[in-house]
């Protein structure tokens, strides 16, 4: 058989062989990367109609799925199609996830440091392929920012969520709607981010919950119809322990109570009706501080402050159950 050429090229494929608009199969139309497009590279990706060179040596070091690739290239026959004297492996992915991804491999890259925000697109892509690939550090160092916004321990909770998302992603802010962050550490398994993604979740629309969301760019981003199930499910059990809670919360004067309980029996079934009609709202957030204020006695007030932090604390710890997902234990142990 002979081997593809094309003027300067012909493929080996990586994994399943993508469709014709994904790859143009006419090489004119090929561009190559204008930083990643190395003169003395040993391997090509070619991902979508974007030419890589990067030295395929480097890339086994680092990734399981490439060192495969290189054993493979030591033996390939002489039909497997080439690039500029090099292996053209054509890989699935989108250009751009590719330029991010190898950036992340550079040892010099500044990707992922405390004081260096690295926007969402970089970090979900990184993530993707460092999953796809099996390229463990870089992973762990994906996740490790993710968690730096999204709380795994009710201590990680913080108040000042926007600020937070500047600094950790930058003027870009994180993703549009928590169904993309949902999306993401379901098909990278990334378990112990589930719990908050689907909390967002339905905290923040019933309809995209049951829809999706229209970004800004047009995409519809939805949940599968297992994540969907999941997140109706647990709304309905998140309306429930936010209602027996505010119940218990505001369940009367305390028993130090300076007023002899009149004024504040008032006053707190007072705030529970108010509670109550947001409730009816639809408004879910057993997570959240209570910030309305109570006209009680200080007593009064430190023990509603008091019950309300015992039961967020009690949601937290049973937030992944919520959600049919294991225990906070297990998540957080699950490193794969």
């Amino acid at each position: 058989m002979t081997p593809k050429t094309y003027s300067t090229s012909s493929a080996m494929t990586l994994k399943s062989e993508p469709d014709a608009e994904s790859h143009p199969s006419d090489p004119s139309k090929w561009k190559r990367h204008p930083e990643l497009y190395l003169s003395d590279g040993s391997v090509v990706l070619l991902a979508g109609n974007t030419l890589f060179r990067v030295y395929l040596q480097w890339l086994a070091r680092k990734s399981e799925v490439f060192a495969n690739l290189s054993s493979f290239e030591k033996v390939q026959p002489n039909d497997a199609d080439t690039y500029d004297g090099c292996p053209l492996v054509r890989v699935s992915d989108a250009p751009k996830d590719v330029e991010y991804f190898l950036t992340g491999l550079d040892a010099c890259s500044d990707y992922f440091f405390p004081d260096s925000p690295t926007p969402w697109a970089p970090t979900a892509a990184i993530l993707q392929l460092s999953t796809k690939y099996m390229v463990s550090r870089l992973r762990e160092r994906a996740i490790h920012h993710l968690c730096r916004l999204y709380p795994t321990s009710f201590d990680d909770m913080n108040p000042h969520h926007k600020d937070l998302a500047d600094e950790v992603f930058g003027l870009d802010g994180g993703p549009e709607h928590p169904i993309i962050l949902v999306n993401l550490a379901r098909s990278c398994n990334v378990s112990k981010l589930l719990p908050w993604a689907y909390y967002s979740v339905v905290r923040w629309s019933f309809k995209d919950m049951v829809l999706g969301h229209k970004c800004h760019d047009g995409t519809l981003v939805q949940l599968s119809d297992q994540d969907r199930t999941i997140c109706l499910l647990g709304f309905d059990t998140l309306m429930g322990i936010q209602h027996k809670n505010m119940k218990e919360i505001f369940s009367g004067p305390c028993a130090r109570c300076t007023d002899k309980g009149e004024k504040c029996s008032s006053a707190i079934e007072d705030a529970f009706r108010r509670a109550l009609e947001e409730h009816g709202t639809g408004l879910i957030a057993p997570l959240g501080p209570l910030r309305r204020k109570v006209l009680a006695c200080e007593r009064c007030k430190e023990n509603i402050s008091r019950l309300d932090e015992e039961k967020r604390k009690e949601v937290w710890q049973n937030l992944p159950k919520a959600f049919g997902l294991p225990p906070w234990g297990e998540l957080l142990e699950d490193t794969e």
